[in-house]
């Protein structure tokens, strides 16, 4: 109750007066938050809305161990005057779930501000400074230059072919010249994953076993040491794109830290330790994308020259080039049915004796019934080098415009030790209820 009634006080300060608009948030949001307001009037300039939502997800193989019991209160406005614009949220979350993870640091309530930004935009000219959530590329779902914003980690898979997003501070904006558009983003310090709490449902499997070790007395692990420092562990990027014939094309580069760690045994005080370090690194992409009537081609190309990486071999840090690609096509049958497949492949070290390759598919096939309310399929990722696989087979139906149901089935295969199939305990049936207001 005390962190409801902060976030209500909050959501006073931030939009108690007058105004109009259009929302400007995530464009990868799974649902308008202001669909059920009426127009507003030309003279307004403030708007406010939100939602309430109930997540229940369950292991199918655990009952006893939920993955996800959560209640949100989501408050939204958004403000417009002239060329000046404001966004901003705020969650007031309750995870009853976390009280039955195993181990130590885990939240059960929680009030943040998620996004809160201002825009100026012009004809030639747009900036915005604030907390925010900023994407990059064309793929769905994968996106190698998608890089700008960490995971995350306390609910980094929302389906089985899209991720969650963390907001950070940042400033930046876009010209427009001629029939080219060029784009920069500036982070004053770095955002980084973090390391998930022993016992989250979405601790690596890798993670695990160190800890298991740490309590065997083999080592001790220092707590990871997030570069902090403001205007010294900056990240920044750049974006230069434009429309030729149908085609969007744009050229990207992003320079920062790696979002995760790498590992390094050290000799600390005469005991080991195992020490987890954020390292420098710099990314440079291309990504295109064509429509086709009722179909789209997109692609997205990058190289990560020298990248932090953990040898799955020998489990000791290196540095390696990375290369990385996604093709996509979907196609939209009358607006009734959905196809949505993109190939994706990350390669390390190409061209040495160590080269590594992981590759696989994404898909989506889906349909609409009653008159558009109802929305079924089954989407999912499948590693084609033993790397595992996750289905998902969900209904989405809106009751109302202001209700909508959510549900489904994520089932999660493969090796124990390979990228997803390590979540084979994460097996679920979930259920979301959400009230727009």
């Amino acid at each position: 109750m005390r962190y409801f009634v902060v976030a209500v006080f909050l959501a006073i300060l931030f939009f108690g007066y007058s105004a109009k608009a259009s929302v400007e948030g995530d464009p990868f949001a799974e649902a308008d938050m202001f669909a059920s307001l009426p127009a507003s009037e030309p003279e307004e300039d403030l708007q406010l809305g939100g939602y309430l939502e109930f997540r229940n997800q369950v292991a199918i193989k655990n009952l006893n161990e939920p993955i996800s019991i959560r209640q949100r209160l989501r408050l939204e406005a958004s403000w417009e005057r002239e060329a000046f614009s404001f966004f901003g949220n705020i969650d007031a979350d309750q995870e009853l779930a976390a009280a039955t993870w195993k181990g130590d640091g885990h939240q059960i309530w929680n009030a943040s501000i998620h996004e809160a930004y201002f825009m100026y935009d012009t004809d030639r000219m747009d900036l915005f400074l604030g907390r925010k959530i900023h994407r990059w590329g064309t793929g769905d779902g994968i996106n190698p230059m998608d890089l700008i914003n960490p995971l995350d980690i306390l609910d980094p898979i929302s389906t089985g072919r899209s991720d969650n997003r963390q907001p950070v501070f940042m400033g930046g904006g876009s010209v427009l010249l001629g029939d080219w558009s060029l784009e920069g983003v500036f982070l004053p310090v770095a955002a980084v994953n973090g390391l998930p709490h022993s016992g989250n449902p979405w601790e690596p499997r890798a993670l695990k076993v160190m800890r298991t070790q740490e309590k065997q007395g083999l080592f001790l692990i220092e707590s990871a040491q997030q570069p902090d420092r403001w205007f010294q562990d900056v990240e920044y990027g750049g974006r230069l794109s434009t429309m030729s014939s149908g085609w969007d094309v744009a050229m990207m580069f992003f320079h920062g830290y790696a979002d995760n760690p790498v590992f390094s045994l050290e000799n600390v005080g005469g005991g080991a330790q195992l020490v987890p370090k954020y390292q420098r690194s710099t990314a440079y992409g291309v990504a295109f994308a064509k429509g086709l009537e009722s179909n789209t081609w997109r692609g997205e190309l990058a190289w990560k020259p020298e990248v932090p990486y953990q040898d799955p071999e020998t489990g000791l840090p290196v540095r390696r080039d990375l290369f990385q690609g996604v093709l996509g096509w979907d196609y939209d049958f009358e607006g009734k049915h959905y196809l949505n497949i993109q190939a994706f492949a990350d390669v390390y070290g190409a061209g040495s004796i160590q080269t590594q390759w992981q590759y696989g598919l994404t898909y989506e096939l889906s349909s609409k019934l009653a008159d558009d309310a109802l929305s079924f399929g089954v989407r999912g990722k499948y590693y084609l080098e033993a790397e595992g696989a996750i289905t998902e087979f969900f209904t989405d139906y809106a009751v109302s415009d202001n209700w909508k149901i959510l549900s489904g089935v994520m089932l999660w295969t493969g090796p124990d030790d390979s990228i997803l199939g390590q979540y084979d305990d994460n097996d679920s049936v979930y259920c979301t209820i959400r009230y727009t207001f």
